[in-house]
């Protein structure tokens, strides 16, 4: 999105990559985050845009009975932390911490829906949300379990 390189089909490409993944794995859970805040007015536009169309995507996708869950990672980290953006494109640790946070409760809000084995409730489990400081930790439950994380374009598999 720093570059406009076909961003208006970005939303449509990111739909078929969803359904990939939930073709490919109709029991994992599927995490998906907007893009980030980008610190420039022109690239943060086509960011806002594309992000805009991500709680469609997985509400239609949840509709099927998908397993899918959206992160808004603009309620974590925004366009106006300047102090913790490395270079107006990248975080830096701070604004890695910030962005933890949001992994961790979309992963919890999965784990809680029971879509990730082995997991259940994350409070009950004795798993506290990590503080902006701190490390992630992974008391979540997920050994042994199928996770998919879709960021923006980026895709990770982790068996955790």
């Amino acid at each position: 999105m720093n570059k406009d390189v076909n961003a208006t089909t970005a939303p449509q490409r990111l739909g078929s990559l969803i359904d990939e993944v939930v073709a490919a794995c109709p029991s994992a859970a599927v995490v998906v985050a907007g893009i980030i805040p980008i610190q420039t007015s022109e690239a943060e536009t086509r960011v806002l845009s594309f992000n805009d169309a991500i709680p469609g995507l997985v509400a239609e996708r949840v509709g099927m009975g998908k397993r899918v869950v959206g992160i808004n990672m603009s309620d974590y980290l925004t366009v106006n932390d300047t102090a913790d953006m490395f270079d107006g494109l990248h975080p830096n640790d701070g604004g890695y911490a910030l962005l933890a946070k949001g992994w961790y409760d979309g992963i919890a809000e999965a784990a809680e829906k029971g879509w990730v084995s082995g997991s259940g409730n994350a409070t009950a489990m004795g798993v506290s949300r990590p503080a902006a400081t701190n490390k992630v930790n992974s008391g979540l439950g997920l050994r042994g379990s199928n996770l998919w994380i879709v960021v923006g374009m980026f895709l990770l598999l982790a068996s955790l």
